[in-house]
């Protein structure tokens, strides 16, 4: 649908200016989330970090992909790289997602915690951190994670509220 229309848009903006930061940027992340096309992806950001490595949002959005890719240590290395470049609470949620799958969700829910700290309106974060508590039983905190995320309007935080809370 339209994140295909958005990725062939910029793949056409960046055949006409492959310098174009914001233009790369874009269609890295949506060649990413459209396709799952992690080398594509990682080349473009690589790319953009050959020209830029202090820049915070590259560094988090090539965590992500790492993450999604399965490669946890290159994802870490990644958000501490966006963490010491000044991008926190997503870098600290992506941390956190790494905990949770590796099975230590009271590191994670720090984690969470150090991420809702920086950015109170981060719903990703609440809702990660809503899911950590539910592993601890911690049902009651895990619905107010759940409903902050959805008046926060972050996307599945709806979900989350009304299957484990109502």
């Amino acid at each position: 649908g339209d994140k295909k229309v958005a990725v062939d848009c910029y793949q056409k903006a960046y055949n006409a200016d492959s310098t174009n930061t914001v233009v790369c940027f874009n269609l890295a992340k949506s060649t990413w989330e459209s396709y799952q096309d992690t080398a594509k992806a990682l080349s473009i950001i690589d790319k953009l970090l050959d020209n830029d490595i202090t820049n915070a949002e590259y560094y988090n959005l090539k965590g992500y992909i790492c993450y999604q890719a399965g490669d946890s240590a290159s994802a870490d290395a990644n958000f501490n790289l966006a963490i010491k470049n000044g991008n926190l609470a997503q870098a600290y949620n992506g941390k956190g997602l790494i905990q949770m799958r590796a099975g230590n969700y009271s590191e994670a829910i720090k984690l969470f915690n150090t991420a809702i700290s920086t950015n109170l309106n981060y719903g990703d974060a609440y809702i990660n951190r809503g899911i950590a508590k539910e592993t601890f039983d911690d049902y009651a905190g895990a619905c107010e994670d759940f409903l902050r995320a959805t008046e926060l309007g972050a996307e599945n935080a709806n979900e989350y509220y009304t299957k484990q809370c109502k």
